[in-house]
């Protein structure tokens, strides 16, 4: 019974331990933590996510990764894979975030649990090391779309922006609810230190974490997943790359980045994969080195450009963005749809609201 508690990463930590001591017992006890009942269930790719505790099972899964990468063992990419798709497609809100009151319950019946307790800030951070294991291991960009979403609207939005150290237990996500009158409310600089303040302390530690991903073995290759002002020294190819994003405004029609990419020495031939987001419109999206157009990747695509670097080189991006809206994951009869400026969910302010459903056009 011990296992229905939250034991954390546990599997997760002996499997690493074990890759670097090769110690069989490190292996069994890591097994101890798999909790085949759950993993089990994945495994024969049952959509049984209801009734469980969300951040007990996450970690679980995050090890049955760690499992896979030290093993072998294809069955525990399998589960990673079939969880990241039940969560992302049932049990998933705007946000990226998931669980009600710290538990999954029916899937794809989101629109009855809109409350203030919605989205236990621990599960996002969780979620986003199943994510990033993905993208490493596949290169799908529905990956890199969510660990962005998520991130945007599920770890920056749980610290109070002026206040550093004020963070929120959960995200409330129902009509007219507020962070400062959710049942937890906001949090403290010095008296609170519940579980979420130990995630988001780490999560404000590692945004740049996921940014860029170097592909090993083969021809150098590397890929920019997430449009984020930093540097990244290549060191094994010997360039630099500079990530500069122009802040938006609400005047901005355009997400513009610019990547200027320097060879310390004689320049190399490498690959830069940039991320072309699945939210960007294909009209208007335009790419250029050094002032010359490209040819310009789909939504949902990288934009690959191979060549000898030189000292001086310049990639730029103009993404096309506007307002976009998503019906929740529910019932017919409810009718609520989140709105989206690129990645970001908009959601209107505490306070009394009147909401109507929308009457669509059977033309349409």
């Amino acid at each position: 019974t011990s296992l229905n508690e939250e034991t954390g990463g546990m599997n997760d930590v002996l499997y690493q331990l074990y890759a670097i001591t090769n110690d069989q017992r490190h292996l069994v006890l890591a097994h101890l933590f798999d909790k085949p009942c759950f993993l089990g269930l994945l495994a024969v790719q049952a959509d049984s996510l209801s009734d469980f505790h969300a951040n007990t099972h996450i970690p679980i899964v995050v090890g049955g990764q760690m499992r896979y990468e030290v093993t072998g063992d294809p069955l525990y990419k399998e589960i990673a894979t079939f969880f990241m798709d039940v969560v992302n497609s049932s049990h998933t809100y705007a946000t990226g975030g998931t669980s009600v009151s710290e538990f999954w319950f029916d899937p794809k019946r989101l629109a009855e649990t809109l409350t203030t307790e919605n989205e236990e800030s621990c599960t996002t951070y969780n979620m986003l090391k199943v994510s990033r294991h993905l993208f490493r291991w596949t290169k799908e960009i529905a990956y890199a779309d969510y660990y962005e979403r998520a991130l945007i609207n599920g770890v920056l939005s749980i610290q109070r922006g002026r206040d550093p150290g004020v963070m929120i237990y959960m995200l409330p996500q129902g009509p007219g609810r507020s962070k400062a009158v959710s049942y937890h409310g906001w949090g403290t600089q010095y008296d609170s230190f519940w579980c979420c303040y130990g995630t988001g302390i780490e999560s404000f530690s590692k945004l740049g974490d996921s940014i860029y991903f170097e592909e090993k073995g083969g021809k150098p290759a590397l890929y920019i997943v997430q449009y984020i002002p930093s540097t990244f020294n290549w060191r094994s190819v010997g360039l630099t790359v500079t990530q500069q994003v122009k802040p938006l405004s609400s005047s901005d029609q355009n997400l513009q980045v610019s990547l200027s990419i320097s060879a310390k020495t004689n320049g190399q031939y490498a690959t830069v994969n940039v991320r072309i987001p699945s939210w960007a419109s294909p009209n208007g999206a335009k790419a250029t080195l050094n002032d010359k157009d490209l040819q310009m990747a789909s939504p949902g695509t990288f934009l690959s450009v191979t060549k000898q670097w030189g000292s001086g080189d310049h990639l730029t991006l103009q993404l096309p963005i506007s307002l976009r809206t998503e019906a929740i994951k529910g019932l017919k009869i409810f009718t609520f749809f989140f709105t989206y400026y690129a990645s970001m969910y908009f959601s209107l302010n505490g306070g009394t609201c009147n909401f109507m459903r929308p009457q669509l056009s059977n033309s349409l």
